[in-house]
């Protein structure tokens, strides 16, 4: 009998220190949007980004082609601070915006998981250098999920689920001899390390389904964000001040298409912008400017082609920018991007930018298929 009872113990200790891995789902493919604080100063490929789930921590650098020498001298840095820290009780269909207990969507659950940025930029005009220093945030107000994307991922999360529940019983009759685990203890362990590698072989078709699900875009998104920035002339501190402020709001529409003979998921994205600047920079005096416009994208797989137009308001003259952008993901954590077009203003309004931005985790991108007992 009590060798028996340590059979269980054994059986049990180990079911549940293997679970803890494959009961999880890893995040790969998380976003690297551009930053609030390089949006600011329109010194990026696209002011109208999409709405996403950020990496950990990014890092981005801009150049412009005509600058001398070719040296990038605009960077930025963002970071989420939601995947610093562990969330055991994260699960995929909390992830992905579902409460199963209530069987509704909560839309306003990606709130917690915004984003702060810092860039540093570099502007010329015919009298000053200036030196800018932004500091941005950003979050997710509002997500709407399709109703069967969800469905989807409730079908692949609970039978992921109940597999993990039978494991108990598969590992018991895959040991065969419940004496083993006291009469040739090494052979015991070796079985139940081949059956757990065989555990995570069956289970990751089902992994990758959660995951792929969890990629897919919503049908609606909705983006609020905020920046700061301090502009220095001439390498001079004591000419510091608050060059520009703004806010923002950016909603995105994504219509999922695949083309023949694929499966992965590509969309059309349509996007809109509103924004409101407070700007110094140029004259001394404070000036407001109201922007409102959109952008239609293509995105098939790695490579997304866009076209963004933007109308400005000001007390002045009304002005727009229009531009073009093509951006190609390299890796999960590493992508570029190039845009050329007409900038606000009409003079030094040519848009020609290159981009390459890193993601780096921290390896608390993950979820669980259920919740911790």
């Amino acid at each position: 009998m009590r060798a028996y009872l340590l059979l269980f113990l054994l059986c049990s200790s180990m079911l549940g220190a293997a679970q803890n891995d494959a009961g999880v789902v890893k995040l790969g493919d998380l976003e690297m949007p551009a930053s609030p604080a390089f949006m600011l100063l329109d010194a990026v490929p696209t002011v109208i980004e999409r709405p996403a789930t950020a990496r950990a921590f990014v890092l981005g650098i801009v150049n412009s082609v005509n600058q001398s020498g070719g040296l990038p001298q605009n960077y930025v840095v963002e970071f989420t601070p939601f995947w610093f820290f562990r969330h055991p009780h994260m699960t995929s269909l909390k992830y992905h915006g579902y409460n199963a207990t209530k069987d509704k969507q909560t839309p306003f659950s990606n709130i917690s998981k915004g984003a702060l940025s810092m860039a540093v930029v570099q502007t010329h005009d015919s009298t000053y250098s200036r030196q800018n220093i932004s500091f941005g945030l950003r979050t997710n107000l509002f997500t709407l999920k399709r109703r069967e994307d969800i469905e989807a991922l409730k079908a692949a999360n609970y039978e992921l689920v109940g597999r993990l529940r039978d494991q108990q019983a598969r590992l018991v009759e895959y040991i065969g001899d419940l004496m083993l685990s006291v009469e040739n203890p090494e052979l015991y362990k070796q079985k139940v390390r081949e059956f757990f590698e065989q555990e995570e072989l069956n289970h990751m078709d089902e992994k990758s389904r959660i995951a792929d699900i969890l990629d897919r875009k919503p049908l609606l998104s909705l983006d609020v964000a905020g920046a700061l920035n301090l502009a220095f002339q001439n390498q001079k501190f004591s000419s510091g001040s608050i060059g520009r402020a703004g806010a923002w709001l950016t909603a995105q529409y994504a219509q999922p298409f695949r083309l023949k003979n694929t499966e992965k998921e590509n969309y059309l994205n349509v996007y809109v912008l509103m924004r409101y600047l407070n700007d110094e920079r140029e004259t001394g005096q404070l000036a407001h400017y109201f922007d409102a416009g959109g952008k239609a994208e293509i995105e098939l797989h790695s490579f997304s082609f866009g076209y963004e137009y933007i109308w400005r308001k000001t007390s002045k003259a009304n002005t727009f920018r229009s531009s073009g952008e093509i951006r190609y993901r390299i890796s999960e954590v590493l992508s570029i991007s190039a845009a050329f077009g007409r900038n606000f203003g009409n003079t030094n309004n040519l848009i020609a930018l290159l981009g390459l931005q890193w993601g780096f985790n921290t390896g608390n991108e993950q979820v669980a298929v259920m919740s911790p007992r």
